[in-house]
């Protein structure tokens, strides 16, 4: 089920970040040969990443993984060029590295940690604990990007297919160089642990809007609880405040463009 909820919500992604000004039929037609190579995937034939590198370049986008820490995927969903994505896992430590197209302004890839959560889950009736990170990124070459967490809420516990107005994509982003989103799109300010976090919404035609909660620049490690994160959205009536569940939850890195490289460490 995480498999199929990963593929569409992948697709999904494509369509939300549509509203930035990508073209739609073109992500789908890369995103369908993704989501063939995943629904054929078994758990015995995921292979494990560790120390020793593993790399990824065109044409092949869809690369599931096990680490110590959680599965994950390389999640090359958009290329928009040539491309190469290589990552490691060392103890709690998630790197990255990666050279893609210096031109786009929309996200190619989002190589990224499953967090261990038995999905799908009631956020409106689960504390959760704080998730401690450590982050640094560099770049190589001009390059955009940011790192955090994705999630998916929904109205239905097995939402395949996703319908219209049923829920929506929530990212909470401690670590954020990627464009600046338009003015239209920002809604006000929401206080995580003493410090001010933007939140920016964007509609899109499928009725599953986005919302993105961009921490403070300068910062490189942070304790936040997801699903306190997520009660205060709908506190302040930024979300949904109805009883839904998140489908998917990862923590990873959205590569928008250029060459550089990563690591994200979960401390605990």
């Amino acid at each position: 089920m995480v498999a199929q909820l990963r593929t569409v919500s992948t697709w999904l992604r494509c369509v939300s970040i549509g509203c930035l000004g990508l073209a739609l039929s073109s992500c789908q037609k890369a995103d369908t040969g993704q989501a063939s190579m995943t629904r054929s995937a078994t758990p015995s034939a995921v292979p494990m990443l560790g120390a020793k590198e593993r790399c990824l370049s065109a044409p092949h986008g869809w690369w599931s993984f096990r680490t110590p820490i959680g599965t994950g995927n390389a999640d090359v969903w958009n290329p928009q060029g040539p491309y190469r994505l290589c990552l490691s896992v060392s103890g709690r430590d998630f790197r990255q590295h990666w050279e893609f197209s210096s031109a786009s302004r929309v996200v190619q890839a989002f190589p990224h940690i499953d967090l261990p959560w038995k999905l799908p889950l009631r956020w409106t009736q689960t504390r959760g604990k704080p998730i401690t990170l450590s982050w640094q990124n560099r770049c190589t070459g001009s390059c955009r990007d940011d790192l955090g967490f994705d999630f998916w809420l929904s109205a239905s516990m097995h939402p395949v297919p996703f319908r219209a107005g049923d829920g929506m994509e929530v990212m909470v982003l401690p670590d954020y160089r990627a464009f600046q989103p338009p003015s239209s799109s920002y809604l006000g300010v929401l206080n995580i642990s003493g410090s001010g976090w933007s939140v920016y919404r964007f509609p899109v035609g499928n009725g599953w809007p986005l919302l993105q909660v961009i921490g403070p620049a300068g910062s490189s490690q942070a304790s936040l609880n997801p699903l306190s994160i997520l009660r205060a959205l709908a506190q302040d009536g930024w979300i949904p405040q109805e009883d839904h569940f998140v489908t998917v939850a990862d923590l990873g890195t959205e590569i928008v463009s250029g060459s550089g490289s990563g690591s994200v460490m979960i401390l605990k």
